[in-house]
């Protein structure tokens, strides 16, 4: 995330914020399918966790979750400053944590320091408008490197995701 204040933040990006806000991810059925993202994003990678996450300007959302613990399913997300899927959505790119006890970054990440995330995988929810909305991703609790297939799946299945998700706007286009 930029530390440039020359630099916009795509976090906060307005444009961005607007178009998440166009998507219907509280329906039942949407959240259903986005769970079932999840879990095969999971199961394909061997990962106990997956997610579909959205990220807003001051947390990150699960919309879809599969094998997510604790406090974190309870809340269905967490503060943005501890969000992984946050860089993917920053850099509008995969972003990997092979290591997150090592990682430079993310060391002392609650997430990993306390909750036990040590390798992290996400592919980057690109709308047909070029904004990034989120991000499919996997989480394991051991150190881990991906290889170009396991991108690859991912950045699949993410593409698939945003064809449901367009399935169900909730705002015309147009309007906005």
């Amino acid at each position: 995330m930029p530390e440039n204040p020359d630099i916009p933040d795509p976090i906060t990006d307005l444009s961005r914020l607007v178009e998440v806000s166009t998507y219907d991810f509280e329906s039942p059925q949407v959240r259903e399918k986005l769970h079932e993202f999840a879990r095969r994003a999971a199961q394909r990678l061997g990962e106990p966790i997956g997610a579909i996450s959205i990220v807003l300007d001051t947390a990150q959302f699960f919309a879809g979750m599969y094998g997510v613990p604790g406090w974190i399913a309870e809340a269905e997300g967490m503060p943005i400053e501890w969000s992984m899927c946050a860089h993917a959505v920053a850099s509008g790119r995969p972003y990997i944590v092979e290591d997150g006890a090592n990682h430079p970054v993310h060391h002392d990440n609650p997430v990993v320091a306390v909750d036990g995330a040590r390798c992290y995988a996400g592919a980057p929810l690109i709308s047909p408008s070029g904004q990034v909305l989120g991000a499919c991703c996997v989480i394991g609790v051991e150190p881990r490197t991906f290889n170009a297939d396991d991108i690859a799946y991912l950045e699949r299945l993410a593409s698939e995701v945003v064809g449901e998700l367009g399935r169900h706007r909730i705002i015309n286009k147009a309007t906005v």
